[in-house]
């Protein structure tokens, strides 16, 4: 028996100083977004995971099947009907039948079938293992309609939800085979607009796609994505009128737009947010008394201050009081240096720790302040700075840090954010902690159906890692935009992509 539902409510956080239209939106125009990161490409298996850049371009090519509301509501666009196994262990899913990808040829069920079981080979997913372990296979139920079906019963508030943007890079069958290595430039997607230049570390120009199934909601006539890293830089285009829109954002930048008062400003505050996570597997963090010392050393009222100028909140959980997840009283250690000075007495012996931070001010100055904390409390406490991207990354990765700093992205369900970090056996747990009771939560809140069952997985495993502190927690996940007053529409900015395609211009 299968069970059919589209409608999906999920918290996803606060939206506040967004623009409303007021009155219809006007067709045409350019849009120029200044952004911070490469453009890396948009072959699952190259890219192996997306930054913020290529994200916000792939969500223009590959629009989500569900879209959210300021409401709280997942509303269907490419899905016609949803239908839930009684058991769990499968799902269906109807595509809508006018979907044409941007060469002209239809959007199929054959095709999401061939990217989802590509993702799955097992040659080759070792870049997805934690995103797909639950997956078993997808099938094609006929040429609209897949049935995709897993190893374990699965929460379907969860699948609806999926935001993961490697998941929908779906191309036309057979075309991943024929364009081998150049697919990763040269995508063929569904959505609204398609890429029509790439100027390697500088633009990203877009155009409609002549092909696409709602022509009534394609408003710019092109969108161009421009590369500028520095955020100063990114802020004084903006003024100077070079740029429609500054994304990603800092509160530096922020506050003096603000202070302008020519701009708009958005914040949206999510769940997830700003970790520092310690390497459990080497001395002296394999400790538990010098990760509580640590955790104790740390003002967090500076912290919120001087690095997120008092524009976020410090997180106690991973999903915060506007979630449905949120978890109070769960225990994170309160600033107290007494008892930071007491652990490291009883542990007995020197400790001496590196912490790694990006190689940016904001990164130096994060380092300069978390190193005071720890010296004041007799820690040896020294920092690096290290490009970041691929170098940062594969540190962290390869085990080859003390203490990181590292992010735990906003996803719609605990599972994505929780499991695959902090389960022991994972292969994506850089703290490598080892806690049965972390892993008892995780599997339950992963297995198990019932959504107050879950909530008390989750709420279990958040006591514990604040026992365990495989991380510290820092500011919860909130993303600025800066734009021109004319930009009207601006999106929601789940996990930091700008997703413009329905950004329309006033003038």
């Amino acid at each position: 028996m299968m069970k059919t539902g589209l409608s999906i409510a999920v918290a996803f956080g606060l939206l506040a100083g967004v623009a409303q239209a007021a009155e219809a939106p006007k067709r045409g125009g350019t849009l120029r977004i200044g952004h911070g990161f490469e453009v890396q490409g948009f072959d699952p298996f190259t890219i192996a995971t997306p930054n913020l850049a290529t994200g916000s371009v792939a969500s223009l090519m590959w629009p989500r099947s569900y879209q959210p509301t300021r409401d709280g509501r997942w509303v269907a666009r490419s899905i016609i009907d949803r239908v839930v196994a009684d058991d769990g262990l499968s799902m269906r899913w109807r595509w809508r039948e006018d979907i044409k990808f941007s060469n002209g040829e239809p959007f199929t069920a054959h095709a999401v079938a061939a990217h989802w079981n590509r993702l799955l080979d097992p040659a080759r997913n070792y870049a997805f293992a934690k995103y797909v372990s639950m997956l078993k296979e997808t099938a094609v139920i006929d040429d609209y309609a897949t049935e995709t079906r897993y190893r374990f019963p699965y929460p379907p508030a969860y699948l609806a939800g999926r935001t993961n943007t490697f998941l929908g890079l779906v191309m036309p069958l057979g075309y991943v085979e024929k364009m081998g290595p150049e697919v990763n430039r040269k995508p063929i997607g569904p959505g609204p607009y398609m890429i029509s230049d790439w100027k390697q570390g500088s633009t990203v120009t877009l155009v409609r796609n002549p092909h696409y199934w709602d022509k009534s909601r394609q408003y710019l006539d092109k969108i161009v994505f421009k590369q500028i890293p520095n955020l100063q830089a990114r802020l004084n285009a903006l003024k100077a009128g070079d740029i429609d829109v500054a994304v990603s954002m800092l509160e530096k930048q922020v506050a003096a737009a603000e202070g302008a008062g020519e701009f708009q400003v958005v914040r949206f505050s999510a769940s997830g947010g700003a970790i520092t996570m310690m390497n459990t597997a080497k001395p002296p963090l394999d400790d538990i008394r010098v990760r509580r010392a640590i955790a104790h050393a740390v003002d967090r009222d500076v912290v919120k201050k001087v690095i997120y100028a008092n524009q976020r909140q410090m997180m106690t959980d991973i999903w915060g009081p506007t979630s449905q997840w949120h978890c109070p009283n769960v225990g994170y250690p309160e600033y107290d240096p007494d008892r930071a000075k007491a652990l490291l007495k009883d542990y007995g012996k020197p400790v001496k720790i590196t912490l790694t931070t990006g190689a940016s001010a904001l990164g130096l100055l994060a380092g300069q302040v978390f190193q005071s904390f720890w010296k004041k409390v007799g820690i040896e406490a020294d920092f690096r700075q290290v490009q970041v991207g691929p170098q940062y990354i594969g540190e962290v990765v390869r085990g080859q840090y003390d203490i990181a700093f590292w992010r735990i992205s906003d996803l719609v369900d605990p599972d994505y954010q929780v499991y695959t970090p902090f389960l022991s056996s994972s292969g994506g747990n850089f703290s490598k902690i080892k806690s049965a009771k972390l892993d008892a939560a995780l599997t339950k809140g992963r297995e198990s159906r019932d959504l107050a069952a879950r909530k008390r997985a989750y709420c279990d495993f958040m006591v514990e890692y604040n026992k365990q502190l495989p991380a510290l927690l820092g500011g919860r996940n909130t993303y600025f935009v800066i734009a021109r007053k004319g930009v009207m529409n601006l999106p929601m900015m789940h996990q930091g992509y700008f997703r413009a395609a329905e950004v329309w211009l006033r003038d």
